[in-house]
């Protein structure tokens, strides 16, 4: 019987670190296929309620997904690591979202990702 439950308990951990995997920075294809459109869909949300927030909701999404993803990584693994280890890769993090934080502002800028509703309200004005 406590077998299966640490067999459980194994296979649910290492869905929940398997998602954590795919929402961290950790992997070079996540972002252009997970976490961008994660924190897209997120800014649609807020802009819904206030279009001027579109792109401060596109970074916060982005930057939330990461910590997320490493947050899920950490829980799935803390009861198998008991050592204080402090080299997390936390630099390659910070670095890999600062770089797209700053391409994501970069493209909203220069209005080459926007909200659609801004476009729907530029054709209702008219």
């Amino acid at each position: 019987m406590n077998r299966k439950k640490k067999t459980f308990a194994d296979i649910f951990n290492g869905i929940v670190f398997l998602i954590g995997l795919i929402l961290s920075p950790l992997t070079w294809w996540n972002d252009l296929f997970v976490n961008v459109p994660l924190a897209y869909l997120f800014a649609q949300a807020i802009a819904r309620v206030y279009q001027g927030l579109f792109v401060y909701a596109f970074v916060f999404g982005y930057w939330l997904t990461n910590v997320l993803g490493f947050l899920l990584m950490h829980h799935s693994t803390s009861q198998y690591v008991k050592t204080q280890d402090t080299r997390h890769p936390i630099l390659k993090f910070v670095f890999t979202s600062l770089g797209y934080t700053l391409l994501i502002i970069l493209l909203a800028h220069l209005k080459f990702i926007a909200s659609p509703l801004a476009y729907l309200r530029q054709f209702q004005s008219k």
